[in-house]
């Protein structure tokens, strides 16, 4: 991938990390729950912790690739597949509507 979609990728993942997890130096992205057609990952769930705590349920994850050895720094992991125990009780959100608004889907272990 070219260096210009990596500098697309920073600055979008600045202004939303929430929607551009970077796991393990994989850059990913969460797509809305309320799309149509295809999803991400054939539409398996996944539970994505990032660095502040915050947990998000996505049945539409996609794979940007590998950052660059030399992008590293600057586009760092901020995030990690989350592990049951995280998720007994907490809060999940998800992404719903056009606007990646994030949504409350589960409180202290209750689904909502």
């Amino acid at each position: 991938m070219s260096n210009s979609f990596w500098e697309t990728r920073k600055k979008l993942s600045e202004i939303d990390k929430y929607a551009y997890p970077t796991i393990h130096g994989y850059a990913y992205c969460v797509g809305d729950e309320d799309a149509r057609g295809e999803r991400g990952f054939g539409g398996h769930v996944y539970h994505i912790t990032f660095d502040d705590g915050l947990i998000i349920r996505t049945s539409n994850l996609y794979l940007n690739g590998m950052v660059p050895d030399e992008l590293r720094e600057s586009i760092p992991n901020n995030a990690h597949f989350s592990d049951i125990e995280e998720l007994e009780n907490c809060a999940i959100y998800e992404f719903k509507s056009s606007k990646l608004k994030l949504r409350e889907v589960k409180a202290n272990g209750k689904a909502e």
